[in-house]
């Protein structure tokens, strides 16, 4: 057979490579969370993303992705190292620091509007996430945005 210097035998190399790519699931990129999934996963994590801010048990994704609720969560543990309630969460908090910073709005409005139950279970996933409250994040964030602005307007 023929070989390149001294390698297995090229012909015995495809033959394995398209084994293996019979036996490997095909794996889809999690662009949220740059990495590979499977696509179940991929299916729950865009479901997710697509669906935010209402209520999501991981009953609903492992309808949506043909999958047993435990199965689900043993693929996200797997895959993205939390179960998809912490995952859902850890996007909402993601969404809220955003909304702080951009908006005006009560904490109280964006913890109803990003599916949270009550302001206290909100404040307390931030402050598990963040170390922060909601409000002591938003003063501490403004800050840092409005002190480089100032000094680049002293600088003029």
């Amino acid at each position: 057979p023929e070989t390149r210097s001294g390698a297995e035998p090229i012909r015995s190399r495809a033959i394995a490579d398209a084994s293996d790519a019979l036996i490997v699931p095909p794996r889809v990129s999690c662009a949220a969370n740059r990495c590979a999934c499977p696509p179940p996963v991929a299916r729950a994590v865009d479901l997710i993303r697509r669906r935010l801010f209402e209520k999501l048990t991981v009953g609903d994704l492992a309808d949506a992705v043909d999958l047993s609720p435990s199965r689900l969560t043993e693929l996200f543990r797997v895959h993205l190292g939390m179960s998809p309630g912490e995952y859902i969460v850890e996007r909402r908090i993601d969404a809220a620091r955003d909304r702080l910073l951009k908006s005006k709005d009560s904490v109280t409005t964006i913890a109803y509007s990003l599916g949270f139950s009550s302001s206290q279970h909100f404040a307390a996933a931030f402050k598990q996430h963040t170390g922060l409250t909601p409000s002591a994040w938003r003063a501490r964030s403004s800050q840092k945005i409005a002190l480089p602005a100032l000094i680049s307007r002293r600088r003029r």
